[in-house]
Order: C-alpha cells, then structure tokens, then sequence
C-alpha cells in the first residue's frame, strides 16, 4: 500500500512538473513568435524606405532627362512646370497626382524655366535622399555638367521661374553635401543651363 501510495503521489508530482515545462515552453514559443512579428515589420520599414528613397532619385534622374529631350533643340525654357511633363507623358503614373508631380513620401516636385535654363525643386525631409540627390547631381562631370546651382533651402519657393529663385552656387564636395543635409533644411533645388 505504502509503494501504491508513493507510486500515485510521484505521478502527480510528475504531471505537476510536465504541466510546469509545457506553460514554460508556451510563453517562450510566444515570446519566439513576438520577437519574430517585431523583426520581420523591422525589416519591411527598413526595406520601404529604402525603396523610397531609391524612387525619388529615380524620379529625379527622370524629371532631368525628359527636360533635356523635350527641349533638345531650345534654350529658352519659359513657362517649364510639371503639369507640361505630366501631359507629355513622360513621368511614371505611380509619382502623377493631377498635373502635379510627388515624390514617394508624398512631397511636391516643382519645375521652373526661364531664356537659358531651368530649376528642379524637391520638397524633401529626410537626410539620405538630400545626400543622394546632391551626390548624384553636383560632381560636375559628364552629361550632369550643365548644373549651375544646387541648393538646400527651408522652403521651395512655389514659382521657379527665373534664375533669382533659385540656387546660386554648388555644394561642390561630400563634406559640403553632409553639412549641407545635417542642417534642418533638406529641400532640394538644382538649376540647369
């Protein structure tokens, strides 16, 4: 009776102790699946806005490049805007809002032209897309050397259309474009000849 009495009473205590392992392994499984939830959202912010700021430098290289083939035979660019890209069809659907032209993150593209060159202006906040662009844009070699300004300002001013409104001088070195996109202004305005 004694060895029944301690053979059930071990039972329990093993019962007692699978239960015990099995709750402990369900809140680590948990605490795997949550921290596995929290990664993979981590991953996929960073990979959009990676993809974002891949857009918007595309979007830049294009506005620059359906420019030059519109006006392949002129100088004078007056009267330049985005609605005039837009309606030529040369800009992707995905950065069309009306006549207007956005960037992925939603800001405003504006364009300005006047008798010998034009302006790009880029409303922009983010510090890696300011780099890029300016990067991209101020090295001063090969089809990117008609660029005459490039500039950071607080705000874009809404009508490009003359040369005063725009930048006047190029941040000419990788040190210069990093000071320049550390500041609060990130907005991009570059001027073409």
């Amino acid at each position: 009776m004694n060895t029944t009495r301690q053979r059930t009473v071990r039972r329990r205590i093993a019962r007692r102790r699978f239960r015990g392992v099995g709750l402990l392994d369900s809140v680590m499984w948990i605490g795997v699946v949550v921290f596995a939830f929290v990664a993979i959202f981590g991953m996929y912010a960073l990979v959009s806005d990676g993809q974002r700021r891949m857009q918007t430098r595309n979007l830049v290289h294009q506005v620059v490049t359906s420019v030059r083939s519109l006006y392949t035979s002129s100088v004078n660019y007056t009267g330049l805007t985005a609605a005039i890209l837009v309606n030529s069809g040369m800009i992707a659907e995905q950065f069309v809002r009306g006549t207007a032209i956005e960037t992925p993150y939603g800001d405003a593209v504006t364009l300005g032209g006047w008798d010998g060159g034009w302006s790009v202006g880029i409303v922009n906040d983010e510090t890696d897309v300011c780099i890029a662009i300016l990067s991209d844009y101020v090295d001063g070699g090969g089809f990117f050397d008609q660029l005459t300004g490039a500039a950071n300002p607080a705000a874009v001013p809404a009508a490009l259309v003359d040369g005063s409104a725009t930048a006047t001088t190029i941040v000419a070195s990788i040190a210069a474009i990093n000071t320049a996109c550390a500041s609060a202004n990130k907005n991009i305005i570059l001027e073409f000849r």
